[in-house]
């Protein structure tokens, strides 16, 4: 659901504004009495109450005005309230008080049309090093189906952002979200996409039926997190690759936590092999905690899945951040063959974004 910019109008959004503003925030939760800020260096604190601006009365008038804009109810009977904003990029869920015990809580979080990366920033932090950098921009170059797993708040979608930047331009891309994140018309202008908003009345499974015939091809989903996941399997087995987020912990429980989410156990029975045959690379983002407060995002695991003589395989190439192995899976080594690509660890300096 979609609410107005004209509803949130400058005077209204002055207490937030320094807040909204900044880049470095990610999201702003009031949590019924205090104000509490999250940035991308996963740093929380709290605002302290002298100088902070957001009031329980701000809060309340702020929800009412997002409410009486959709002609909503806010009560006891519809205690939550989930709106978002494309024009400010931001996503606002409200709880009422009468479940929220502190009071009304609104909960923003920030989404950004720009990527939060740079290939050189990716080295230097130390969030993945060059040579495997370059062999998952040559696999997405390639046109390997590639997803991305890891905890809430890792950072998924943000590398899967970066990554999209080398989709070729001339290549037609379908966005599937509930929520806009991947802006891949504005971060690639000259690309040519279809994007694609589920909501209540257009689920992920009529949106992937439809995509089928928007002769995409490559497909930016995210999240799959239910029994929509079977169409995007069924979608996969066109041919058509992409990218997708996926909330795991290890690379090779990926297929597995797929499994799980199907309708039925013989869905999965069914379409167990079409995983292993169409999805190709496994990527996994984990933050650790640093001594002054912050995390570090960084890539953990990098993996490989294939079928191979009537054998489903998870094939290991980074783990715990450690290079395991330096040959990569025959169907790998075949896109990146058809690609031109001879070097599947080097990557063109001119190209680099």
């Amino acid at each position: 659901m979609e609410f107005e910019t004209g509803i949130l109008t400058p005077e209204r959004l002055e207490p937030l504004r320094e807040y909204l503003e900044d880049d470095k925030i990610t999201n702003i939760d009031w949590n019924g009495s205090e104000l509490w800020i999250k940035t991308i260096f996963n740093q929380c604190y709290r605002v302290d109450p002298s100088e902070c601006r957001v009031t329980e009365d701000y809060i309340d008038t702020l929800i009412a005005n997002i409410t009486n804009s959709k002609s909503q109810m806010f009560n006891i009977e519809n205690n939550r309230l989930e709106v978002e904003n494309e024009d400010l990029h931001i996503r606002i869920t409200a709880v009422h008080e009468s479940i929220a015990l502190n009071g009304n809580c609104l909960l923003i979080r920030k989404t950004t049309p720009k990527p939060r990366f740079t290939y050189n920033e990716l080295i230097s932090s130390g969030y993945i090093k060059e040579e495997e950098l370059n062999l998952l921009i040559n696999c997405i170059v390639s046109g390997c189906n590639l997803i991305i797993g890891g905890i809430p708040e890792a950072g998924k979608s943000e590398f899967g952002k970066y990554l999209s930047l080398y989709i070729p331009d001339n290549q037609v891309v379908v966005t599937i979200e509930d929520a806009v994140e991947w802006y891949y018309k504005n971060l690639k202008p000259s690309a040519a996409c279809i994007p694609l908003k589920v909501n209540d009345r257009f689920t992920y499974s009529e949106a992937i039926s439809l995509c089928m015939r928007l002769n995409p091809d490559r497909i930016l989903f995210t999240e799959a997190r239910s029994a929509e996941v079977m169409d995007l399997i069924t979608l996969w087995s066109t041919g058509v690759p992409g990218i997708c987020t996926i909330h795991a912990g290890m690379y090779d429980k990926i297929p597995d936590r797929i499994l799980n989410m199907m309708p039925t156990r013989r869905d999965a029975d069914r379409l167990e092999n079409n995983i292993y045959d169409n999805l190709d690379v496994g990527v996994i983002i984990k933050k650790k905690k640093n001594p002054d407060g912050t995390a570090t995002r960084y890539v953990d695991q990098i993996g490989f899945y294939e079928r191979e003589n009537g054998i489903n395989r998870s094939v290991d190439y980074m783990i715990k951040d450690r290079v395991v192995t330096d040959t990569l899976p025959k169907k790998i080594l075949d896109k990146l063959e058809e690609s031109g690509i001879k070097n599947p660890f080097l990557f063109p300096e001119e190209l680099r974004r």
